[in-house]
Order: C-alpha cells, then structure tokens, then sequence
C-alpha cells in the first residue's frame, strides 16, 4: 500500500489526472493547460469512476486523505 499518492499538491485534481497525458502531447498545450476535448473527456470518467468528479477544480492538498488515495 502506498503511503504517498504523487499529486501535485498546487495543482487541480483535473491538472493531476491530465499530467499523465503530456508524453503523448506537445509540451505546449501542457504549458498552457490546452487539452485535447477527447482527453479532457476522460479525464473526468476517470474521476467520476472512482467518485471524485464532483472535486475535478479543488486543489489536490485540500483533498482528504482517502480522496487522495482514490
């Protein structure tokens, strides 16, 4: 079980799950948060199937504990 959940903390839940698409992107839309409206799609399933979409702009460090584990 992991102790720590590598978020950045500063950064949106939303922000969090789509860092994991920039290998595939250019690194300009990274740099200035333009994200493709497919991945900006499943980004948020992805939230909402582990019930967090309700919290996609609230930075990561006020999340719970348990709600950052998810």
């Amino acid at each position: 079980i992991f102790q720590q959940f590598n978020l950045v903390g500063r950064l949106s839940l939303f922000s969090n799950v789509m860092l994991g698409a920039l290998g595939r992107l250019p690194s300009w839309r990274g740099l200035f948060g333009v994200w493709p409206g497919a991945d900006k799609d499943k980004a948020m399933a992805a939230l909402h199937r582990v019930g967090v979409s309700e919290y996609a702009g609230q930075r990561a460090n006020t999340l719970s504990g348990g709600q950052q584990q998810r």
